[in-house]
């Protein structure tokens, strides 16, 4: 809930709604002290930077979000090695959210080091799920995920990893200015439109809905909202961020 409420703070589309999500917001953070999950702490921090780019001055917020940030940050670093530069021993779903927060936190406190683990993580992840020879993704299977040591699951793949990955790069991009960010957007996208493993379109021209993933043998031709949702998400951010690039 928080991770909408920071954005309705961010963006609010009237007077109203943005009065009654900063407090809901502000009524809900302090229980989030007893998080204990990564991507937890990556939606908090996201949320909680959304919502101190319109109150940049809520101390509280930003001590909590500060937290936070320090914790992802400790997590990257008991995990990482040469080989790895992960969060966890696992690598599972909805991955882009935590160098997302670690990049959006280190812009917002103009902190080195958070941005510096963010770009880092984000690229190991980018990479760890990129086919070069086809120029696609193969994103990680939630039959096995892909663990520390081990070879990465293949299927199924699944839609909602690809906004978290369009949101990060686009992130990375707005605090490096390196165009290679763009293209690995244009690239994550595409896999909705047959440039994946399997070569087929997810998008249903005919409902306007998502399919659910690649499975080994075939397409999960169930449409459930959360596939349908990543799929909006992700149009609704390649037209913003195609308005954006126009108007630089």
């Amino acid at each position: 809930m928080l991770f909408t409420l920071g954005y309705i703070v961010k963006n609010p589309p009237f007077e109203s709604y943005l009065q009654l999500s900063k407090s809901l917001f502000e009524e809900c953070i302090p229980n989030t002290l007893k998080f204990t999950s990564p991507r937890s702490y990556a939606r908090l921090i996201i949320s909680s930077i959304l919502y101190l780019l319109n109150f940049s001055g809520a101390r509280d917020v930003k001590k909590i979000c500060k937290i936070f940030t320090e914790r992802l940050a400790s997590l990257y670093y008991e995990n990482t090695s040469p080989r790895w530069k992960w969060f966890e021993n696992s690598v599972t779903y909805s991955n882009g959210r935590l160098p997302q927060a670690l990049l959006m936190a280190g812009q917002f406190f103009k902190n080195k080091e958070f941005i510096d683990i963010g770009l880092e993580s984000l690229n190991w992840l980018y990479y760890s799920q990129y086919d070069k020879t086809t120029n696609s993704l193969s994103l990680i299977g939630n039959k096995g995920w892909l663990i520390k040591g081990k070879q990465k699951s293949r299927y199924d793949q699944q839609p909602v990893e690809i906004p978290s990955l369009i949101d990060a790069c686009y992130q990375a991009y707005k605090i490096t200015g390196d165009k290679q960010w763009i293209e690995k957007i244009g690239t994550s996208f595409s896999w909705f439109m047959g440039n994946n493993d399997r070569g087929e379109t997810l998008y249903d021209y005919s409902t306007g809905g998502c399919y659910d993933g690649l499975s080994e043998s075939m397409i999960n031709k169930n449409m459930g909202a959360e596939s349908t949702l990543s799929w909006l998400i992700s149009l609704h951010r390649m037209i913003q961020i195609k308005r954006e690039l126009m108007m630089k």
